[in-house]
């Protein structure tokens, strides 16, 4: 029983204090998953397929990236020593998500277009194509009647997904008729090489981004050397390369006259090749010998 001097509990007063206006300021840092929004926030500028153009500071840094690797031996012989192609070839990887140096090892230029390797269009399918399987290849007849097909068989619908390449298809579109073809030498591997890229533009292209093999590049486009027309631009730079120096100017140390080649006194016993006459030599090796007895 309490007492009748004992002071009665007070209640607990709620708190007047005004929160912390810094604590009110500062942002939230994660979403829900701990995701950094700072993360999620660079990723919404940063993504899409023009990202590196319209972001100077991604811009910036893949120059600085390309010019590296344009000073580098390791890189294709092609991207040497030309930033600006590995400029693009960076950009491309950044579209197919894959390593901008493995890409430029099998990325190739014909005919102003670049071309990636069979090798690894196959690759690419067989990682992040639609289909349960690696591409699978069946070949049928023998000659003329030749013919292979790519076959892999569809996540979604369990559909057999295939794209079929025949003798009489190389022939119409003379692909074998091309110099230096391998259609002769190694028909088997080309005709792997492309039905898989076939089966590839058929079924998921997103995945190849619509670039083409570089032996389809060599099949379709006439890379035969064009005639260089005088007076054109390429012209102009052929006449530089191939053009002989100018010759040098002569100056006499003793009056300071410069003279070129066009301007020197032909030499009377000369012959006209430049060297001094028997007279002159005589001449010469008389001086040298009356300086040396002094």
């Amino acid at each position: 029983m309490a007492k009748a001097n004992e002071p009665k509990p007070t209640e607990p007063k709620p708190s007047t204090v005004a929160p912390d206006a810094k604590a009110l300021a500062t942002p939230k840092l994660h979403d829900s998953t701990g995701t950094p929004l700072v993360t999620l926030a660079a990723r919404s500028q940063n993504s899409g397929p023009l990202a590196m153009y319209l972001d100077t500071a991604m811009f910036d840094q893949a120059w600085r990236a390309a010019r590296l690797m344009a000073s580098t031996k390791m890189v294709p012989v092609h991207f040497q020593g030309h930033p600006e192609d590995c400029f693009v070839a960076i950009e491309l990887a950044q579209r197919l998500d894959v390593d901008p140096f493995m890409l430029m090892q099998n990325t190739y230029v014909v005919g102003q277009k670049p071309g990636m390797e069979a090798k690894l269009v196959i690759a690419l399918v067989n990682s992040r194509g639609p289909f349960r399987g690696p591409i699978q290849w069946d070949f049928n007849g023998s000659g003329k009647d030749k013919s292979c097909t790519a076959y892999a068989v569809h996540k979604a619908t369990n559909q057999r997904c295939e794209a079929t390449v025949d003798w009489r298809m190389v022939e119409a579109e003379g692909w074998s008729k091309k110099a230096g073809s391998k259609w002769l030498t190694m028909p088997d591997q080309m005709f792997m090489y492309r039905s898989a890229a076939f089966l590839a533009r058929l079924y998921c292209p997103e995945v190849l981004m619509g670039m083409q093999t570089v032996d389809e590049l060599r099949d379709i486009i006439d890379v035969t050397p064009e005639t260089i027309e005088p007076g054109s631009r390429t012209d102009s730079l052929a006449n530089r390369l191939t053009a002989k120096p100018a010759p040098a100017e002569a100056i006499d140390n003793e009056t300071g006259e410069i003279t070129t080649p066009e301007d020197a006194p032909a030499s009377d016993d000369g012959d006209g090749s430049g060297e001094p006459s028997d007279a002159e030599k005589a001449a010469i090796r008389a001086k040298e010998a009356a300086e040396a007895k002094k």
